[in-house]
This record gives C-alpha cells, sequence and structure tokens, in this order.
C-alpha cells in the first residue's frame, strides 16, 4: 500500500515506510484551527446547496464534495511533505604519539635476571600486549597514530601496506618529518587498523612540544578524546605554558607511559675531544678530552686513546693500537718527558677535562679513537667515542734562532738544538755592525729578505736581540709569517733589548703583554729583586708541554718549586704584570718569589693560580696570533738547572715548545694551500665557514676568480650528497678565499679544494652534530612527563596498565539539514483537487443545477 501511495504520489528520494520517514506540513497548525476549518468547509458547502431544488441526498452529495475540496485545498496551502532528519555521530579522535628519537636504543629497562632491555623492545612489548584494546579502540574512534623526533609525521598501520588514505585525512607536510622519515611514515592512518608499523628509533633530537603543536593542527576542529604519549621524556626544551594552556582550553588531556626506567643510571659520554690537524712524527701529539658523567652511579671507566691501522687485506675491519689510556677519576704523573701519558683532571660538575699524549710513529693521515671503556655495561655506548683525523709528517722542524751575545741561555740552547735530531737549526748572533757569527746545522748566506725565505722556517726564535738588526720590510716579513702562514714564534726575554725596543715595531703585536711607556720609550720590564722559583702553570697541561718529570713521576718535579735544591732558584726574572696580558694570553709557568715555605704547597703545580698575589707573575705566556703561535719566556736562566739533573730538564723544558710552534706551520707544509671549516665541530642548523689559504706564490688563481670546494659525506650510508661551493676572494688581490655554508645532516664530511687546487690535495675533514644530541644525556625523565600529564586533565598510565586506560567520551551528534519531500506540488495532488472539482461539476448537471 505505501509503494502504491509513494508512486501516485511521484516520490523520489523518500518513501513511505522508509526508515526515519515521517509525514508532516510545512505550515504546522493546530488541532482547533483544523477542527475550524472543517466545520468551515462543511458549513459553507451545505449552506451551498441547502436552499436549492434537487433531491435530497443528491444535494447532500454534492455539499459533501465541495466540503472536501475546500478541506483538500486548505490541506494543500498547508504544504504537506515527508521529512527525514538528517542526524549523524561524529566520532571523537584519539592521537598516538610515538617517540622515534635514538635514545630508545637505550638498554636500561629491567627484563629480571640481571638482564636489560632497550626502551625500543619495552614499547614493542607494551603495542603487542595491548592490540585487542587498541583495535576496540579504532573501531570505536578515529585512531591516528604519529611519530615523532626533531618533528612529528603520520605512521602507517601494520597490514596498511597500501597506504590508502581515507576522505578527509591529510597528510603533513614533510617538511616536519625527522630526519630518515620514509615515504611509508608519512601515511595517513586507515581506521579500523590496530597498530602502527614502526621503523627503528634514529632520532638524534626529541622535541615534545613540536609534536603535541602538530597532533592538534593533524586534528584541528574535531573532538578529541585524547593523546597517549610514549616516551622517555626527554626531549629539547621543558613543557611549554602556552602549549598546555592551549590543550586545557580545547579540552585534551594527555596520557603518558613513560618508557625506560625511572631511577637516572649513569653515564660516561665523550664531549668533545679535539687534536691538532698536523704533527710530526715522534712528536708529542696532545689531545684534549672533555667527558661527562651524568645519571646515578657510574662504573668505573678508562678513557683509552687508540689509532686505527688499516688492514692489509681488502674489506677488514681495521686494527686497533693502544697510544694512551687512563683512569676516569685518577691522577697520575708522567712516563717520560717525551711521550708522556700524563693526565691531570680539572672538572666542573659532570665534567671533566682530560689531556691524553700519543708519539706517533709513520707518517700519513691517521685516524684516532678517544674511547671510554666502562668497567661495566653502559647505560648508552653510542656517545662513548669520537674519531679524530690529522696528518702526520716526517720531516725535521726547521728553526731559525737571532740572539744578540753568546749569553749562558743561547749557549746551552744552541748545543741542545744542533744536538736535536729533529730539528735543523740556523743559528746568528747578530752584533751592533750588522756583521754576524753563524752555527747551527744549516748555513745561512744572509738574513732571510723575503717571504719565501722566510718560508722555509717553521719557528723563530728572537732572544735579546735589538730590532734594528733587521729592516722594517723584514719585521713586517715575521709578522706575515707567523699571522698568515701559521709559523710559530718564541720570545726569550733578556735585560738588554727584549721586550723594551720591540714595543714600537711592527713585530711588537707579537708580544703576548702590553708594556708599560718609559720616558724614552724603550724602559725594560721590571725584574724580581728577589730569587724566584719556577712553577708549571694549568695551561700547560692543555697544551702538552712543560712535562719535565720523569717516569713514574709528577709532571712538573718538586724538586723545581724548592728552593732548598740550590740549582732550582732563578735569580733573574722579568716581572710581567698580570693586567698587562693581552686577552687570549695563557699562562703556562708562574715564577713566586723564592722565600715561602716550601713544606707548604705540597705541590709542584698550580691548579689555580692567583697571579694578582704581589709574590708571583707570569714566567711563560704563550698567545694566538693569526694562524701562528707566539711563546715568550720571561728569564734566560733555565741553564741553571744543569747544575740537577744535567741537560734532561732543558731538552724536556725547550724541545716541547719548539714542537709545540711548529705544528701550526704543518698545515701548509708540502701544500700550495691549506683550507680550514671552523668551527669544527658544526651545530646542525648553523652558519659554517670554508676558508682556503693559498701559501704557494706560483699558484694564481686570477683577478676576480673564486675556488670551487666539494663538501662530501665520508659515511656511505648518509642520505647527504656531496655539495658545491664558490669560494670568493676575502679581498681585492687577496690569497685567502672564504664562503658559508649550513650542512643539513649530522656526519663526517670532507671538504676538498678544486680549480687550480685539484691535483695539489687541499682537503680537511670535519663533523656535523645536531645542536642537542640527546645520546649526550641518556637518562629518561619521567617527571616532565608526569608534569605534562598533570597540567592538561590527563593521567601516567605504566605500561602494563595501558589496556585498562578509559578515555572520555568526546562524540558528537550533529544535527544537519533534514531530507524533504513535498507533496502538494505533485500531479497526483493537483488531480485529486480537480477530480473532487470536476465529480461535484457533473453531479450539478445531474440534477440540473447547472
Amino acid at each position: 500500500m505505501n509503494d502504491l501511495l509513494s508512486d501516485l504520489l511521484s516520490m523520489d528520494r523518500l518513501r513511505l515506510g522508509d526508515e526515519g520517514v515521517r509525514f508532516s506540513m510545512a505550515t504546522e497548525l493546530e488541532a482547533w484551527v483544523w477542527a475550524l476549518i472543517v466545520a468551515l468547509a462543511a458549513f459553507i458547502g451545505f449552506w451551498s446547496y441547502w436552499r436549492l431544488e434537487g433531491p435530497h441526498l443528491a444535494r447532500l452529495a454534492l455539499a459533501g464534495l465541495r466540503a472536501f475540496a475546500l478541506i483538500s485545498l486548505a490541506f494543500m496551502i498547508c504544504r504537506p511533505q515527508l521529512v527525514r532528519e538528517n542526524e549523524r555521530l561524529e566520532r571523537d579522535w584519539v592521537v598516538g604519539l610515538v617517540d622515534r628519537s635514538a635514545s630508545l636504543r637505550i638498554a636500561d629497562v629491567d627484563a629480571g635476571a640481571q638482564q636489560r632491555q632497550t626502551r625500543e623492545e619495552q614499547l614493542r612489548r607494551t603495542l603487542d600486549a595491548s592490540a585487542e584494546w587498541w583495535a576496540k579502540l579504532g573501531s570505536e574512534r578515529e585512531l591516528l597514530w604519529m611519530g615523532f623526533d626533531a618533528g612529528a609525521y603520520e605512521l602507517a598501520r601494520r597490514g596498511g601496506a597500501d597506504g590508502a588514505v581515507p576522505e578527509g585525512q591529510g597528510q603533513l607536510d614533510r617538511a616536519s618529518a625527522g630526519p630518515g622519515a620514509s615515504a611509508s611514515d608519512a601515511r595517513s592512518s586507515v581506521p579500523g587498523g590496530a597498530l602502527p608499523e614502526l621503523r627503528e628509533p634514529d632520532g638524534r633530537s626529541t622535541d615534545v612540544n613540536d609534536a603535541l603543536a602538530q597532533a592538534l593542527r593533524r586534528v584541528a576542529a574535531r573532538p578529541v578524546a585524547g593523546v597517549v604519549l610514549f616516551s622517555d621524556g626527554r626531549s629539547n626544551a621543558p613543557v611549554d605554558r602556552a602549549l598546555v594552556r592551549r590543550l586545557r582550553e580545547e579540552l585534551v588531556p594527555v596520557y603518558v607511559v613513560p618508557l625506560g626506567s625511572e631511577s637516572p643510571l649513569g653515564d660516561y659520554a665523550v664531549s668533545r675531544a679535539e687534536a691538532p690537524r698536523a704533527a710530526f712524527v715522534g712528536d708529542v701529539v696532545p689531545v684534549r678530552v672533555r667527558t661527562s658523567r651524568s645519571g646515578g652511579q657510574a662504573a668505573p671507566a678508562k678513557l683509552v686513546l687508540i689509532e686505527l691501522v688499516p688492514s692489509p687485506i681488502p674489506g677488514d675491519p681495521p686494527a686497533e693500537r693502544v697510544l694512551d689510556e687512563r683512569e676516569l677519576g685518577s691522577a697520575r704523573g708522567s712516563a717520560d718527558g717525551q711521550a708522556s701519558s700524563s693526565a691531570n683532571v680539572t672538572g666542573s660538575g659532570t665534567d671533566t677535562d682530560t689531556v691524553l699524549f700519543a708519539k706517533p710513529g709513520e707518517t700519513g693521515r691517521a685516524t684516532w679513537v678517544v674511547r671510554i671503556v666502562p668497567e661495566q655495561p653502559d647505560l648508552s655506548a653510542d656517545n662513548n667515542e669520537q674519531r679524530l683525523t690529522l696528518d702526520l709528517i716526517d720531516r725535521p722542524i726547521r728553526v731559525l734562532y737571532f740572539d744578540g751575545y753568546p749569553r749562558w741561555e743561547y749557549r746551552y740552547l744552541k748545543n741542545l738544538l744542533v744536538r736535536e735530531s729533529s730539528i735543523r737549526s740556523s743559528i746568528m748572533l747578530l752584533a751592533p755592525d750588522r756583521r754576524f757569527l753563524q752555527e747551527g746545522t744549516e748555513t745561512l748566506l744572509t738574513v732571510p729578505r723575503s717571504p719565501g725565505e722566510w718560508g722555509e722556517f717553521d719557528v723563530v726564535v728572537i732572544g735579546d736581540m735589538r730590532p734594528e738588526m733587521l729592516s722594517t720590510e723584514q719585521l713586517e716579513q715575521v709578522k706575515q709569517l707567523v699571522a698568515e702562514r701559521g709559523a710559530g714564534l718564541l720570545w726569550i726575554g733578556g735585560a738588554g733589548a727584549t721586550p723594551a725596543r720591540w714595543r714600537g715595531t711592527p713585530m711588537g703585536d707579537l708580544l703576548p703583554f702590553v708594556q708599560s711607556l718609559g720616558e724614552d720609550d724603550v724602559r725594560p720590564l721590571r725584574t724580581w729583586d728577589r730569587p724566584v722559583v719556577m712553577f708549571r702553570g694549568p695551561a700547560a697541561e692543555q697544551l702538552g708541554v712543560l712535562q719535565l718529570g720523569g717516569a713514574g713521576e709528577p709532571a712538573w718535579p718538586e724538586a723545581l718549586t724548592s728552593p732548598d735544591a740550590g740549582w732550582s732558584v732563578l735569580y733573574w726574572m722579568q716581572r710581567i704584570d698580570q693586567n698587562a696580558l693581552k686577552p687570549t694570553a695563557e699562562t703556562l709557568a708562574i715564577a713566586r718569589t723564592a722565600d715561602f715555605d716550601s713544606a707548604g704547597p705540597g705541590s709542584s703545580d698550580l691548579d689555580s693560580a692567583d697571579l694578582s698575589s704581589a709574590e708571583q707573575s707570569p714566567a711563560i705566556l704563550t698567545m694566538r696570533y693569526g694562524s701562528g703561535r707566539v711563546i715568550y719566556v720571561a728569564t734566560d736562566e733555565t741553564w741553571r738547572w744543569r747544575h740537577g739533573l744535567g741537560e734532561v730538564l732543558q731538552e724536556r723544558f725547550w724541545i716541547p715548545l719548539i714542537r709545540l710552534l711548529a705544528r701550526d706551520s704543518l698545515s701548509r707544509s708540502g701544500r700550495a694551500a691549506r683550507i680550514e671549516v671552523a668551527p669544527d665541530p658544526v651545530r646542525l642548523g648553523e652558519a659554517a665557514r670554508v676558508r682556503v689559504q693559498i701559501v704557494d706564490q706560483s699558484v694564481v688563481v686570477g683577478e676576480g676568480g673564486d675556488v670551487p670546494v666539494t663538501i662530501e659525506p665520508l659515511d656511505p650510508e648518509s642520505r647527504a650528497g656531496p655539495s658545491q661551493l664558490r669560494l670568493t676572494p676575502e679581498q681585492q688581490g687577496a690569497t685567502s678565499f672564504a664562503a658559508t655554508f649550513t650542512q643539513l645532516q649530522p656526519g663526517r664530511y670532507r671538504a676538498t679544494a678544486g680549480g687550480v687546487l685539484a691535483s695539489a690535495d687541499v682537503s680537511q675533514e670535519f663533523l656535523v652534530v645536531p645542536p642537542d644530541d640527546e645520546l649526550r644525556r641518556p637518562q629518561t625523565d619521567h617527571a616532565l612527563l608526569a608534569e605534562l600529564a598533570r597540567e592538561t586533565g590527563g593521567a601516567v598510565v605504566e605500561p602494563a596498565q595501558l589496556s585498562s586506560l578509559v578515555l572520555p567520551n568526546r562524540s558528537n551528534r550533529v544535527q544537519g539539514a533534514p531530507e524533504i519531500e513535498s507533496l502538494w506540488d505533485t500531479p497526483a495532488a493537483l488531480t485529486l483537487l480537480m477530480l473532487l472539482l470536476t465529480l461535484e461539476w457533473i453531479g450539478r448537471r445531474l440534477i440540473k443545477l447547472s
């Protein structure tokens, strides 16, 4: 019957009897109004035929037809219709945020039987155990899985290999995905799925704030039941208060599932390792290492310096040779005066500075590894080592020594330079009449007069010589040799000319202190009016010099600091005012009056030198100047130490100082140019500077030309490809070229100069590190997670209790526009009205009323 009526009324969209379909009027009238309409229609109908002649029954039937027609007309005027309400249920959303940073590889979860599992294993075990809960949740609500480290990205579901994206679900901008995110990582999750497909955690930095912000953008304008956050709590920044307020205002609680051990476990890390870029074979090379210890009780550990020796069999891993090692947290003396393995420790909080020493024996490019070896398994092994690369050169150090007269220091130092097989020396006494006496192993026809002649030397030693012995042009050339070519300059103070007469010369800038002016502008430095002894300063340890002790002894023998020995007392020492030191000057040794109580200090080193004391002043200073280094020795009486231990102390005193000064010149040794990348290491996202300095005057780039540099990754698994830079001249006609760049991924890289320098092997390795590598701080931060849950109205859910979590119901019933099928304007309605009028007209004809 309903189908027949639907067909008669031509109802296409809605049909009588369909679910949710009801009959209504567009103009709703009260029941009494309809009763009045029916009564009025009946009255009009019967009144119309009341006084007419004709059969009574016929007139009664016609009156009924007219009344029914009027009622039908009123019915059509109220516009009858079929209505189906459009109401739908908008399901709420649940966001699963999964930490994918490298800290999840840390094994600190107690698995029983003295076994530990990684945080990643704990995460996967927790998800698998709650799979049914997630499946039920996904069938009742919209479920979105997102992974995050430095950025957030959507995760595909297990079994959703096609990666289909449901209608209305977009994809996140891949630019926000963390490094290493694959295409499948950015797919939208498929509703009805259960668990996410997880790749290996490899993010080097975590930003919980950014992950939550991106999750909110992804589910914007939708009802959210909550965010379930799986993380160890390690994040770049504390909880953002503005983000917390937004979560509270939008009624989005965060339920955190803490991963890892709540009790902090101890961990060692190599924060920084520095070594010279080049060194001489047989030299004592210092490697400065900063280690950190975080968390709870850390096991005893060793700090080891290892050389990687390539295997003769291709494909085999390199062999490891230990160069030096020491116990972290202990101090020991030097092994000998040359290959010292001593390392005094200075620490602040959990950071410790240590210096390891090695004596390389073979030429070529060497790879060294600084490694922490704990006695027990460490919390994280990924932060326990760093690699260093340096060039080892086997050739004599070339030294040019000038002095004004044959004082005792000159005589003994001259003999020492002649005997030392690793040094080739040219020694000159320049007399006031400009004649010179020459000694040493290399004979010079004259004092160098051009940059090329000066460039033959690694170190220039200037004793108590008047600057007038060299021309102004020669002084400028020495200054350029140090500043631009990286040579070393060693000053040996004297009572006559050094440093007083050098103040106004071009080389006056190379003194590590500022001289006070005298009436004649040549006033010498004050000297101590009492005998002094020398102490080793803290900077000497960092540079690997002044290691005068023998095997099993302190680096600075106690006898040198005791005036009771007699031979340790120095009777002439310049008194340098601490306030006169230049900002970059460092103190290698300290002079102290010899009348102190020798039993008092009880140490041969002054670890924290108070140079403001009236009883002491700097004795040996060093300063970087341009590309080179300067050392100033304020006494010429170290020859007195020969009366105690012979020539051993002087040899251990002077030779390492000369080697230190010569190291910087190695970067240009035998090369047409040198290349530098600064800073090293380069922090991710920060601008770095590449500079090429041409030292071979025969290399011509050309006016207005530039130098191409290729930067390529050394890690074969790196996703970064080679990149090109064009270095432009720093000034008109310059021999130095520079440019800046920003490297996009962490790792080790090599910068190689091309163009006219392509055949010169001008290259430099450097490291790019994240700005906040979380493996440097591998401990969990459950307190941050708890604070986030409390501030947003969520809760901390233990992994074993995840299946019992009850989320609030935030689904909404949405009332849409109803579907309407009108009945009054259909052909059937018009036909019915016309049929009633026609029947009335026919009846009137039959009874002869019309």
